[in-house]
């Protein structure tokens, strides 16, 4: 999620400085910075470890839905970094939307853009508590979408290679016969 802020902050916000404190402690547009709690001198038991809740602060975003409508999340965390709470404003402004928050409120944990099928970053860990059989939603969420991908890509391909002319289209079962035909072809 950290990187995909600076991102967004130097391609969407044009802020082509941007930065984390991490990569480059001088930055002049700090987009993720080191958690005032923790101590840069001893660094034993000062990052956010474990287990936290995340609140979803909308009901019908991605993530939300991904979790089976759920009000929260309990995910695991490992960092010392996060988004800088000062940029946030500016960030949902340009479109950003900090969809699950700590329970303070104050810490960003998932963020989504609202008008792409499946752009969402989480602050937690969501490997970390998958298991085999039992992925994360998150992980499910990416899969559907690509699999959605997947099935576009077959048929754009198959439609323009196909011999009919643009006009005689066919149907959708003779395109899907076709994608299905190309896709498990004899050696």
């Amino acid at each position: 999620m950290q990187i995909a802020v600076i991102e967004f902050a130097r391609s969407v916000m044009k802020l082509h400085g941007a930065n984390s404190t991490e990569f480059d402690p001088t930055t002049k547009t700090p987009c993720v910075v080191f958690m005032p709690e923790g101590s840069k001198t001893h660094m034993g038991a000062t990052m956010r470890l474990g287990s936290r809740r995340t609140f979803f602060q909308a009901t019908n975003c991605k993530s939300a839905k991904l979790y089976g409508n759920a009000c929260y999340v309990d995910e695991r965390h490992r960092h010392r970094y996060e988004v800088n709470p000062d940029m946030v404003p500016e960030f949902e402004k340009a479109g950003l939307s900090f969809v699950g928050r700590d329970e303070s409120g104050e810490r960003m944990e998932i963020i989504e853009l609202p008008t792409h099928r499946f752009f969402v970053g989480a602050q937690f860990h969501p490997e970390f508590k998958s298991r085999p059989g039992k992925p994360s939603p998150l992980f499910l969420g990416k899969q559907d979408i690509l699999k959605h991908v997947l099935v576009f890509c077959m048929f754009k391909s198959v439609f323009f290679a196909s011999e009919r002319s643009p006009l005689n289209f066919g149907t959708i079962h003779e395109h899907l016969g076709r994608i299905g035909s190309s896709v498990i072809r004899p050696a």
